[in-house]
């Protein structure tokens, strides 16, 4: 992949991580698809990246997104006490979707 594409890509992601900031979830969970799309290819779950994109999917009603990268995470193991906190966020998330489900 040349450096060009790369940028691109980078320039995608900031702009997702923008717009989730604004509460644009929607156009967020679209900025990050390509990015996501390409380190599933490859293997790769950059933790920050996937948290990020499993909430536009919680929060765009893309339930089955969600429980999809949201077991995609469950593979990561965090490196820092932030994603700890993070991953338990999504884990609040994923049971209180279950518990809603299940009545």
């Amino acid at each position: 992949m040349n450096k060009d594409k790369l940028r691109a890509y980078a320039r995608e992601v900031k702009k997702g991580y923008t717009l989730m900031k604004e509460g644009n979830y929607a156009k967020a969970k679209e900025a990050f698809f390509p990015f996501v799309q390409l380190m599933r290819q490859f293997d790769k779950r950059p933790f920050r990246l996937f948290y990020a994109y499993s909430l536009t999917q919680f929060y765009t009603g893309d339930i089955e997104g969600f429980f999809e990268t949201y077991g995609e995470l469950q593979q990561v193991t965090p490196s820092t006490e932030e994603e700890k906190k993070m991953k338990q966020t999504l884990e609040d998330v994923f049971f209180n979707v279950m518990e809603e489900m299940s009545k």
